[in-house]
Order: structure tokens, then C-alpha cells, then sequence
């Protein structure tokens, strides 16, 4: 194919060329044939699941920009509405302990978006096979878009998790802050002698309430994890 070439785009690391792709890469492709395929890498210490970075790159449901490349120029088939089955209107076709594959076709090209964590870093593959003439058009002028862009695709996903961790580590504190005030303000005493003789019931009510809000979202977190990871368990046994 054309332009086969490996790169380096600032911290993010880049092949471009069926040739140049790692067997194992190629692999994770439901393309018998690819007539277009690149590969980006980011060293990133920002922890999340394959499913996780698929949804902080694109989203659930597309963007404005992305329905007029996708829909418009591209004619992908793609789920409308939010569904745990999609991402960003790509069905979630397989995945694995540490990769998710996301497909798309027209009645002019079909495609796969590969998203794998590993070691500290996270990569978005394009495969594309062009299933009519057209494909082989279309695509060129806007693959040169689409890699200027990949590389700020990825660091605005990484920053995007890391905030949402900075916001779980804040719950945590802050569940550590409203847990320690009302033991404070009781004292030795238990919480029902407290609400029977004490004062500065106000506050204390106050506290609770903030407490139970906390715990009450470090529990759902939890369980929304625990249910993507079973998920992501269950698909890769299938």
C-alpha cells in the first residue's frame, strides 16, 4: 500500500502501512484484507480498562465532528442513542484482558478501531478495507486529518482519566474528612446519646448526610468497575 512509514509524533509513537504493523496487532483485526492501517502509541501512567479509554477517546454516543466524518463522508452504519454494546455508535465486536475492537462499515469501505493497554501505555489502531472503488478515494485525503489528530485524540483521553481519578481520590478524602468530624464532635460518647443530649445537632446531621453521600458514590464506583471488569472477563473467555 501507499506511504508505509514508521514516525514519532512528540510523546505518542506512530506506524503507518499494513507492512510496518506487529503481527500480533494485526491480529486483533476482524480484516482478512486491510488496505489501510496505522497504529499510535502514548506512554501513559493514567489507569483505566481498554472499554475506559475506548469511551474517554470518542464518547458513548458520536460527536458533531465525528457524525460528519463518520456518517457524512464516511457513510458508517452506526448504533444510534447510548447502549453498553456501542461506543460512540461503533459496535463493540470483541475484546480481550487488555484490548477492545470497535466496527463500523458503509456499503463502500468496512473498518475496526482498536484500543489496547499494556505497561504502561495505551494504543489506538485504524484498520480500514475498501469494499468499493470509492473507498480508495475517500479515505487518502482524509486518513493525512485523521493522524494529525490521533496523537491529541489520546493525550486528551489520558487527562480526561487522570482527572476522573483525581475526582475518586478526592471522594476518598473527602468521605475520610466527613467520617472524622462527626467522631470529633461526639466525642466518647455513641451516636444515639449524641442525638438524644448533645449539641450542634445541625451540623452534625450535616455531616452525616455528606458522609453517607461519599460512601454512597465510592460504592457505586466500585460496583460500575466490578461490572466492567466481569464484563471484560466474560467477553474474553467468549
Amino acid at each position: 500500500m501507499n506511504g508505509d512509514s514508521e514516525m514519532a509524533v512528540g510523546l505518542v509513537d506512530s506506524v503507518v502501512g499494513t507492512h510496518n504493523l506487529p503481527e500480533s496487532v494485526r491480529a486483533l483485526s476482524s480484516l482478512s484484507d486491510i488496505d489501510y492501517a496505522d497504529h499510535f502509541t502514548l506512554s501513559t501512567d493514567a489507569d483505566a480498562t481498554p472499554e475506559q479509554w475506548a469511551r474517554a477517546m470518542f464518547g458513548d454516543v458520536p460527536s458533531v465532528a465525528e457524525q460528519l466524518i463518520w456518517r457524512g463522508l464516511l457513510g458508517l452504519r452506526l448504533a444510534r442513542g447510548r447502549s453498553p454494546d456501542t461506543v460512540a455508535g461503533w459496535q463493540i465486536g470483541e475484546r480481550g484482558e487488555d484490548w477492545i475492537r470497535l466496527e463500523a462499515a458503509s456499503w463502500f469501505l468496512t473498518g475496526n478501531l482498536l484500543v489496547q493497554t499494556a505497561d504502561g501505555r495505551v494504543s489506538l489502531g485504524t484498520f480500514l478495507r475498501y469494499d468499493r472503488r470509492l473507498g480508495h478515494s475517500v479515505w487518502p485525503p482524509l486518513s493525512a486529518v485523521h493522524r494529525r489528530l490521533v496523537p491529541g485524540l489520546l493525550r486528551d483521553a489520558a487527562a480526561r482519566i487522570a482527572q476522573l481519578t483525581e475526582r475518586a481520590a478526592f471522594a476518598d478524602a473527602k468521605a475520610e474528612l466527613f467520617g472524622g468530624l462527626p467522631r470529633r464532635m461526639r466525642g466518647d460518647r455513641s451516636g444515639e446519646e449524641f442525638l438524644r443530649h448533645g449539641e450542634r445537632i445541625g451540623p452534625y446531621l450535616t455531616r452525616l448526610r455528606g458522609l453517607a453521600f461519599e460512601q454512597g458514590s465510592r460504592v457505586r464506583c466500585r460496583q460500575s468497575a466490578a461490572i466492567l471488569r466481569e464484563r471484560r472477563t466474560s467477553h474474553a473467555r467468549r
